[in-house]
C-alpha cells in the first residue's frame, strides 16, 4: 500500500489548488483519476487503477486525521496557488496531520520513507521562505524522539506538548483559514505551554519547544503587522 503522501496525486490536487480538504473534494478528484486510469476505458492493466485506490484510502486516512484537529470539513485553504509562506505552512500542517509528533509514528519502520519525504518538504519551504527556520525546524524534530525515564519529567513533557500542539493547530487554523479567533487561542496555547517547558530541565528538549513557539508568534506578529 501507498504511505507517501508527498507523492500522493489526490494530497497534491487538493494542497495545490487549494481545494478544501474534505470527503467530498476528494471524492471528485478520485473519480477523475478513476476515469483516466480505468482499463475498462484506457485498455490497459489495473495496476494504474489500483494505485490510484490505494493513493485514495491513504488520502482519507490523511483528511480524517484533518478533521480531528479542525473538526469535520473545516481544514479549508486558500484557493488559487500557494505562496511559499502557505505552502510552509501546509507541509508543517502535513508534518503534524501524518503524526510525526508521535514517537511510535516516527519509529515505525514502514513509514520511515514517507516520514523523511514529510520532512524534507517542510525544509525545502523553509529554504524559500526563511532560512533561518530550518534549524528551528530539525532541533523541533529531534526533540521528539528523546524519551525520559522519570514518571515526573514524563508527565509535565506530555501535557507541554499538548499544550503547543493545540497552539500550533490554531496556527494553522489562523494562518490558512484567517481565523481571528484562532489566533487569540493559539497565543494563549503557546504561553502555556512555554511556561510548561520552561520547568524541564532537559535543554535541547526545553529551548527546542520555545524556539519553535518564538517563531511562530513572529509569524502572527509579522501578519498582525501587515494588516
Amino acid at each position: 500500500m501507498s504511505r507517501d503522501l508527498n507523492t500522493n496525486r489526490l494530497i497534491s490536487e487538493l494542497l495545490f489548488t487549494g481545494s478544501e480538504l474534505t470527503e467530498s473534494e476528494l471524492k471528485r478528484v478520485y473519480r477523475g483519476l478513476c476515469k483516466k486510469t480505468h482499463p475498462d476505458l484506457t485498455g490497459k492493466d489495473g495496476s494504474e487503477f489500483s494505485k490510484v485506490h490505494e493513493e485514495y484510502q491513504d488520502a482519507k486516512r490523511y483528511i480524517s486525521r484533518l478533521d480531528r484537529f479542525f473538526g469535520p470539513g473545516k481544514a479549508k485553504l486558500p484557493k488559487g496557488r500557494l505562496d511559499p509562506g502557505q505552502a510552509l505552512f501546509i507541509s508543517l500542517l502535513h508534518y503534524t496531520a501524518s503524526g510525526l509528533h508521535s514517537t511510535r509514528v516516527r519509529l515505525k519502520p514502514a513509514l520511515k520513507a514517507r516520514n523523511r519525504h514529510v520532512i524534507e518538504r517542510v525544509i525545502r519551504w523553509a529554504e524559500i521562505y526563511d532560512p533561518s527556520f530550518i534549524p528551528v525546524f530539525i532541533a523541533y524534530n529531534k526533540s521528539w524522539l528523546i524519551r525520559f525515564t522519570d514518571r515526573e519529567t514524563r508527565i509535565r513533557l506530555k501535557r507541554a506538548k499538548q499544550l503547543f500542539i493545540k497552539g500550533l493547530n490554531f496556527f494553522f487554523d489562523y494562518k490558512l483559514r484567517g481565523n481571528a479567533v484562532a489566533e487569540k487561542l493559539c497565543l494563549s496555547y503557546l504561553k502555556e505551554a512555554c511556561f510548561e517547558f520552561l520547568s524541564l530541565d532537559h535543554k535541547q528538549v526545553r529551548e527546542s519547544f520555545i524556539d519553535f513557539s518564538r517563531w511562530l508568534l513572529k509569524e502572527i506578529l509579522n501578519a498582525d503587522k501587515s494588516r
